[in-house]
């Protein structure tokens, strides 16, 4: 099954992508708007499978950690050995919200796109 995760490294560099792709602005042509919903839809899929490949990947740190830091851990309170192990952490945290938030943010878009379209096409073929 792990032959399907995204290698660790190659999951930011994707994200920084269709974060770019996102950020963009589009124009208010129908066409234009069409296509965008095209390469949307595709990435609201593909932001999905990263969501679950970055939490795969955090979820290998902590046990690595939680592994090599046993003794450590054991001896903190439940705590501030769960604050311990969120900062030892806190790229791969931060790559799972990232991951989470693009996935929002492309269903958003998607939305906000269909409404366009229907606008322009209201707008452009009302008789």
């Amino acid at each position: 099954m792990t032959q399907y995760i995204t290698p660790y490294d190659q999951l930011g560099d994707e994200a920084a992508r269709i974060q770019a792709f996102l950020d963009a602005k589009w124009e208010a042509d129908p066409g234009i708007i069409y296509d965008r919903l095209t390469v949307v839809s595709v990435y609201n899929s593909r932001t999905g499978q990263m969501c679950a490949d970055a939490e795969y990947w955090l979820n290998e740190k902590l046990n690595a950690t939680m592994l090599r830091e046993m003794e450590r851990l054991s001896n903190l309170s439940p705590s501030i050995a769960k604050a311990y192990l969120d900062t030892t952490c806190k790229e791969q945290r931060y790559l799972v919200r990232w991951c989470e938030r693009l996935n929002r943010n492309t269903f958003h878009q998607i939305d906000a796109m269909r409404t366009q379209l229907s606008y322009q096409i209201s707008v452009n073929f009302h008789p």
